[in-house]
């Protein structure tokens, strides 16, 4: 598979494997890291392109956030597909309800070079308030 897979263009043998991995619950450490990616992808263009913040669809919101906490659980080592996912649930912590980021639980992903954005906002908002 190549750097960007797109599941159209991936031969039979890892579409097959790629199907098995979803089937077996996306919970394989060992599992190529392409097949993450491609599931990733269906989460992401849920969240960029197909979602529209209603209450209706906070659950799926939700659901995704929580989903892409899993996965990083299970292959955030791998630092490309960390960075990725970290970035979209960045995004997704801003676009909650609450922007008042003193108020909220702190979004805490492990990251090796840098402080979380979120880090740094929550911050920024506690001295701003003089707190």
């Amino acid at each position: 598979m190549g750097y960007w897979p797109s599941y159209s263009e991936i031969s039979a043998a890892c579409r097959a494997a790629y199907l098995t991995w979803l089937v077996q619950g996306r919970k394989n450490p060992e599992a190529y890291i392409g097949y993450v990616f491609l599931y990733f992808y269906g989460l992401e263009r849920r969240v960029l392109y197909d979602y529209e913040m209603s209450e209706k669809n906070k659950q799926e919101h939700t659901a995704i956030f929580i989903e892409i906490k899993r996965l990083m659980k299970i292959y955030g080592e791998n630092t490309s597909f960390a960075g990725y996912a970290r970035n979209l649930l960045f995004k997704m912590y801003f676009e909650s309800n609450e922007h008042d980021l003193t108020a909220k639980k702190p979004l805490v992903l492990h990251q090796r070079r840098y402080l979380p954005a979120p880090l740094k906002v929550g911050l920024g908002q506690f001295s701003q308030q003089r707190k």
